[in-house]
């Protein structure tokens, strides 16, 4: 799996990076945290109350894993959604650590395409803007260009 962005293409370096710095997996998990849903837990039965009741001891555990190499994601839960006609909707349920992982992933990725999309400055593209972002666009300041 290729996850650098930047040093050597294990993907160790990522890692290591989303360890050096604790507000990269506080925000995540704020956002986590968030947007879970409470019984939503994954293979590991670790809900979400239970991971926050300890959190700054699980994402400094989490840290510690991912700047040793030794952080893996686990496999998927799965559950069914009665949907509102009867039918079931599968689903697939991460444990709180890998969306931890994932959502800092995220916000890492997004922020270095930010930054490589604002040195092509571009007043007629819009791809990528987010709903709420485009009010706040201004085609002759760079640094609100999304993407």
């Amino acid at each position: 799996m290729l996850l650098s962005l930047g040093g050597d293409m294990s993907g160790r370096s990522f890692f290591q990076r989303l360890s050096q710095d604790p507000r990269i997996l506080n925000q995540a998990w704020d956002e986590v945290h968030r947007n879970a849903k409470s019984l939503s837990k994954g293979v590991d039965d670790k809900t979400l109350s239970a991971y926050a009741a300890h959190s700054q001891k699980n994402l400094t555990q989490l840290r510690l894993k991912l700047k040793n190499g030794q952080f893996k994601f686990s496999n998927l839960r799965g559950a069914a959604l009665l949907k509102a006609n009867g039918k079931f909707r599968p689903l697939k349920i991460a444990t709180i650590e890998d969306r931890i992982v994932q959502k800092a992933v995220e916000r890492l990725i997004r922020k270095a395409l930010d930054n490589r999309y604002k040195l092509f400055n571009n007043p007629v593209s819009y791809a990528f803007i987010k709903t709420e972002d485009i009010e706040n666009f201004d085609s002759s300041d760079p640094q609100t260009f999304k993407g």
